[in-house]
């Protein structure tokens, strides 16, 4: 089993997972306080409506706008989500609105908000303007009939005003204790949300959210990975809230750093560098444009195998690229639109083969990521979607 390797480094937290002392996935986060506000609840107010975008701008703090897809300002009822009494409907220069912080900016982009209000805990999340009780599709048939049966038979107060997803964290559970108590702290913020967004004044922060790295690693299925590992004590103390204790470990070795244990500095630089190589001496050439990532696999410095005919070395070759190109974007957290210049294969069988082999590949990934069409120049093309800004962009002036 792999481990969740969690470093601190100036003021970015760093979350790997780690499987045999190589790293499968990172992303980087602004320590508490020092970045976007994603997951936050504010009383807003709308600066200006622009229909022809079909989004509006609004405002969180004084100095502070995010950008608020208009579709996003019906709950999942389909009413229209303003706090400001008007009995229409239609949201104008002015409103008052509550909306949470969906995700950070990209580049000169705003922050994205929603006003459908979800509150994340690491076996549940909680919908504040929902109903109903919802499982994760990975969740089997055996667990969730057991689960209904224990939160009958529980009854926790206030669960029906309120929508919820069961994630697949229950499964290694031996009860739902746990559970049912993060329910009844979930469904505590939701009641505080409703009763304070009606009179609260504009800019207000209603609900602040668990900082954005462990929101990260409670979306890790933890029970895939042995242990999860820091040498920081205030990291240690943030998970010990979160995590059970025989799966949580503080780093106390000064001799030898976590950082120089696990070759950090080596692996960043490694995911910053543009040229990657293979095992079987080919490389792959990773460039990240304004509009997309271009990734070109090159035969290098691979051979034939004896009784191995060139078409066999080639699909080999690519089949090995598809695997680190997609730990390369797990790595490198590149988004968005990504196009791979495999190297060229002769017969449709290898083709097919190694575009499901490919997508196989993606399906590891966190996040959504798929093989959308090879097309007719041989070029493979792929979308993942965006969460976090690139590598690249997070260690800005951070020494490796």
């Amino acid at each position: 089993m792999g481990k969740i390797i969690v470093i601190r480094k100036a003021d970015r937290i760093l979350v790997f997972t780690f499987s045999d002392y190589r790293p499968d996935a990172l992303q980087v986060f602004f320590s508490p306080g020092k970045g976007d506000l994603v997951g936050n609840v504010y009383v807003g107010r709308v600066d200006r409506v622009l229909p022809s975008m079909g989004a509006a701008f609004v405002a969180v703090q004084k100095d502070r706008k995010v950008y608020l897809p208009l579709p996003s300002c019906k709950d999942r009822s389909g009413n229209t989500v303003i706090w400001n009494g008007k009995p229409d409907d239609a949201l104008k220069a002015g409103d008052e609105i509550l909306v949470q912080i969906e995700r950070m900016g990209m580049g000169d982009k705003l922050p994205t908000a929603r006003t459908d209000i979800d509150l994340v805990g690491h076996y549940c999340i909680c919908r504040v303007n929902g109903k109903g009780m919802h499982f994760s599709k990975k969740l089997s048939s055996s667990v969730t009939a057991s689960f209904r049966e224990a939160l009958s038979a529980k009854g926790i107060p206030g669960r029906r005003d309120f929508g919820f997803t069961i994630r697949t964290n229950i499964e290694a559970l031996k009860d739902y204790e746990e559970v049912f108590c993060e329910m009844e702290e979930l469904i505590r913020n939701a009641v505080r949300i409703r009763e304070a967004s009606s009179h609260r004044s504009i800019y207000s922060c209603l609900y602040q959210d668990t900082p954005e790295y462990i929101s990260y690693i409670k979306g890790i299925p933890i029970s895939s990975y042995e242990e999860i590992v820091t040498e920081d004590p205030g990291i240690y103390e943030e998970l010990q809230c979160l995590f059970p204790a025989e799966r949580l470990r503080l780093y106390t070795d000064t001799s030898y750093p976590l950082e120089k244990l696990y070759s950090i500095s080596t692996h960043l630089k490694e995911a910053l560098s543009e040229k990657v190589w293979l095992k079987n001496g080919g490389y792959l050439i990773i460039q990240k444009t304004e509009a997309m990532t271009v990734i070109d696999v090159n035969s290098g410095k691979g051979s034939e195998k004896k009784g191995n005919s060139k078409e066999d070395m080639v699909f080999a070759m690519n089949c090995e690229a598809a695997s680190e190109i997609a730990r390369q974007l797990r790595l490198r957290n590149h988004s968005g639109i990504i196009v791979v210049d495999f190297i060229n294969m002769e017969e449709e069988p290898h083709k097919q083969q190694l575009l499901t082999c490919f997508d196989r590949f993606l399906k590891e990934d966190k996040l959504p990521c798929r093989v959308v069409d090879l097309t007719p120049l041989g070029i493979v093309e792929v979308t993942r979607k965006k969460f976090n800004k690139p590598l690249k962009e997070m260690l800005d002036n951070i020494e490796l």
